[in-house]
């Protein structure tokens, strides 16, 4: 009987001192596992953002930012240039300035001659990047001779760098921005790199804890349950609230990208390293999101302001259908082949008084809705000269002098306006910075029309303008164009030139004018591999005389 009770005894209490020690150990077993559910959550959203967070997206703004500085630089040394008499030795200020660490500006002309080094000096063609041999050298050099803008990856003295580009106006220079690549993409090797440490963590915190906290839990039991019960409230309170803090954390980055607070966590521990790298990483995530709006932003004004433009310009072209003159004496047709809708160009023609037709074909620098505005000014003020009656001279001059005090920004006006007699064939005309008209004469070829130079508008005040005369006898033709037309660039980087224009013209002789006009666009679309990247606007007129 004393055996049984003592057995009883020795079984009671066994089953009275395990069965606490087995709750506590569900309970700690429990605790930990949270913990690595919350931890693992964790590393797979770091891991997320670090996919989301794509080095490429960053390049392209890098190369975007370092085109807008191109751009607005070759903006600022045209204003220079042209308000310090056209001295190109005075630009220091200008070229010399770095508007970022890293980040360095230089200027360079058509031959590829560099003018301005990269810290301002003015060595003015001592060095030529075509003779530097290197492929990223000889692609500054072109590019200088293309006149347009834009930004690519190169490798320049044996290191990869970014490169941007931009033409300075109806100069013969283009500025250059060179920025290493390694400097440039710090700020996204950094961010990568610390949710790379960040992920690295959280795997080890994951497996040390983990194996620590069942070490604990068996030597708790061992011991006493109460030990493993202080254990594992320790754990609940030091760890899995700070990890579910974090947790609740990221997930908003997962569910609709806020990043809005940061987390506060001071254990003197891994945990509070990881909590100060999180809380870096949405700095900079946060800084990076709202150069992404803005970006988005700004595309956004530039669709609108695109609109704005094509509607000014739509306003301002002749609506015009065959036989609106009425006069045999004639034969003239006008067209824009409108491809990216940005060009501020113009055409018109009218009778005015004593039998004579007013020519008019011009257009302004750049683009946008300051340029749409001031072509409808120049537009307006040069038929309503005409109208009046008044000499090309006067209309010029007073154009100029109204446009060059509304002007707000760097546009300029480039212009040809003429008068043309039905009764002799005699045209009066002046050339304001357009390229010369071509001319064919009734048995001859088409040739290049000779024009006294004349500035654009625009660019100063109190400026006369000399006009001329020329005769065009039976069947005589001349042909305007913008200046776009000699700007397009085949898939090698070749300009069409003057040549290739009149070759064109040439190849449409026999051709009535709208055909003329067209002929000459298929030639470009067939340069350009049909890459157009630009309006392009044509005006053809033909003396017929009296039948």
């Amino acid at each position: 009987m004393f055996h049984k009770i003592k057995t009883r005894i020795i079984v009671l209490m066994l089953i009275i001192s395990v069965l606490p020690l087995l709750v506590v150990g569900v309970v700690s077993w429990r605790t930990m596992t949270l913990m690595k559910q919350s931890i693992t959550s964790v590393s797979e959203q770091m891991g997320s953002t670090a996919a989301n967070s794509s080095t490429n997206t960053i390049r392209s703004d890098i190369r975007a930012y370092n085109l807008a500085v191109a751009k607005l630089t070759a903006q600022l040394v045209t204003m220079k240039y042209n308000t310090n008499g056209n001295d190109i030795a005075d630009l220091a200020d200008v070229i010399g300035d770095s508007v970022d660490e890293g980040t360095r500006t230089f200027l360079v002309n058509r031959d590829g001659n560099l003018i301005y080094d990269k810290e301002g000096n003015y060595v003015n063609g001592e060095m030529n990047f075509n003779d530097m041999g290197g492929p990223g050298e000889k692609f500054i050099a072109r590019s200088a001779a293309t006149v347009n803008s834009g930004s690519e990856i190169i490798t320049y003295h044996g290191e990869r760098i970014y490169f941007a580009y931009a033409p300075c106006g109806d100069m013969d220079y283009s500025v250059g921005v060179l920025t290493p690549v390694e400097g440039a993409e710090r700020d996204a090797v950094a961010l990568r790199d610390s949710l790379i440490v960040l992920n690295n963590a959280i795997n080890a915190e994951v497996n040390r804890n983990f194996t620590y906290g069942l070490t604990i839990t068996f030597i708790a039991v061992a011991v006493a349950a109460f030990d493993i019960i202080i254990m594992a409230t320790r754990f609940s309170k030091n760890i899995t609230k700070p990890i579910e803090q974090l947790t609740e954390e990221v997930s908003k980055i997962g569910n609709d990208y806020t990043i809005s607070s940061q987390i506060n966590i001071r254990t003197g521990d891994e945990l509070e390293a990881l909590a100060d790298s999180y809380n870096l990483m949405t700095e900079r995530l946060r800084g990076f999101i709202s150069e992404l709006e803005k970006s988005t932003a700004d595309k956004e004004r530039a669709r609108a302001e695109l609109s704005v433009v094509k509607d000014i310009r739509d306003t301002a072209f002749p609506h015009i259908v065959p036989g609106y003159l009425e006069r045999t004496e004639i034969d003239i047709y006008g067209t824009t082949k409108d491809v990216a809708g940005t060009n501020s160009a113009f055409y018109n023609y009218f009778p005015s008084a004593d039998d004579r037709i007013v020519i008019i074909a011009s257009e302004v620098s750049g683009s946008g809705i300051a340029a749409a505005v001031m072509m409808l000014i120049a537009k307006t003020l040069m038929e309503q000269g005409a109208r009046n009656g008044k000499t090309l001279e006067e209309i010029f001059y007073t154009v100029n002098n109204i446009l060059f005090e509304k002007r707000k920004t760097e546009h300029s006006v480039r212009a040809f306006l003429g008068y043309l007699d039905l009764k002799n064939g005699e045209l009066n005309y002046i050339t304001a910075g357009l390229h010369s008209p071509f001319i064919k004469t009734f048995d001859k070829k088409w040739e290049q029309m000779p024009i006294k130079p004349n500035n654009s508008l625009a660019l100063a005040d109190s400026v006369r303008y000399e006009s001329e005369t020329r005769k065009l006898n039976w069947h005589d033709r001349i042909f305007i164009y913008s200046d776009s037309v000699l700007k397009m660039l085949s898939e090698s980087g070749d300009v069409y030139s003057k040549d290739n224009l009149c070759e064109a013209l040439n190849r449409s002789a026999d051709m009535d004018i709208q055909e003329i006009c067209d002929n000459v666009y298929n030639d470009i679309s067939a340069f350009t591999d049909g890459k157009i990247d630009a309006d392009v606007s044509m005006l053809i007129a033909e003396y017929i005389g009296k039948l």
